[in-house]
């Protein structure tokens, strides 16, 4: 959400190629100049400025690897972006006055820097020595930290199941991570009742039995009730896309059909005892995105 002093526009995330980037004001939808050329995942706000990562070489029909930066009136290149051979950029979050952009890459404004790296508002630089050796897909931060979860195993050379966390100067575990079937893997984390919940596709967290979805309270790992499962056989596996708190509840989007012991299908909200479905039968298809504006949540 960006306000540029004559209207307040709140942007959407497609899991589709964007030709014309949108925007709405409440009332109807009009295009970001000509928007991205490919894929947008991820948005943040820093410095007074929007910015959007993603797999993309342009924006506004200008320059731009994999991140820009739109100032209300248009969109600019972030210094000379992310490697683009094959790389991306899934997630943005703002720690200690920088911004942190995780994804798959291998460069940052030209230097060396793997899955993650940090932009001061001039330059890009690496986040600890190696980074990570698989891409980064989620970032928050909580209690201080700034955690990346991802399908990664280790950062900076040492052993990191999934998850690790950054204090400023060093990367550290996260207890022992997450574990569980073939291509463990965290894709969403946020903050609520004072814990970091992480979801995703995974089965134990620092040892504990859980399914797709938990919580860290800064020292432990626990389940969050009996989790998010599937009753129906399919291909693609149970997987939390997205978390978002809204009304003082935890809300879960992704590829599902229970929460807990209660039927619902890809959407499901958490009080902090109890699963409940959202709206009857939830949606029909997966669900990668949850945002709240204006006081209504977006899925």
């Amino acid at each position: 959400m960006v306000n540029n002093d004559s209207t307040m526009k709140i942007f959407y995330i497609l899991s589709v190629s964007l030709l014309s980037f949108l925007g709405v004001d409440a009332q109807s939808w009009s295009p970001v100049l000509t928007g991205m050329n490919n894929t947008v995942f991820s948005f943040a706000v820093y410095n007074g400025e929007l910015y959007a990562g993603g797999y993309f070489t342009l924006a506004g029909g200008n320059t731009a690897s994999l991140v820009a930066k739109w100032n209300g009136t248009s969109w600019t290149a972030v210094g000379t972006g992310m490697g683009t051979n094959g790389g991306y950029v899934t997630a943005l979050a703002v720690y200690n006055g920088e911004l942190y952009a995780g994804g798959g890459f291998d460069t940052a404004g030209g230097n060396p820097a793997s899955s993650i790296a940090k932009w001061n508002g001039s330059s890009w630089s690496a986040v600890g020595t190696y980074g990570m050796n698989n891409p980064v897909w989620a970032l928050a931060v909580y209690n201080g930290e700034l955690y990346a979860g991802g399908p990664f195993s280790t950062v900076d050379g040492n052993s990191a199941n999934k998850i690790a966390k950054w204090n400023g100067t060093v990367w550290s575990t996260v207890s022992t991570g997450m574990g569980g079937p073939f291509g463990t893997c965290i894709k969403t984390l946020s903050v609520y009742n004072g814990e970091l919940h992480a979801g995703g596709y995974f089965g134990i967290a620092g040892g504990v039995l859980t399914s797709n979805i938990a919580k860290w309270d800064g020292t432990n790992w626990s389940a969050v009730g009996a989790g998010i499962t599937d009753t129906v056989g399919t291909v693609t596996p149970t997987t939390v896309l997205a978390l978002t708190v809204h009304n003082n509840e935890l809300y879960a989007g992704g590829f599902f059909t229970l929460a807990g012991s209660v039927p619902t299908t890809n959407i499901a909200k958490w009080d902090g005892t109890n699963w409940s479905a959202v709206g009857g039968a939830g949606m029909d298809k997966t669900v990668r995105t949850l945002h709240v504006y204006n006081y209504s949540l977006y899925a």
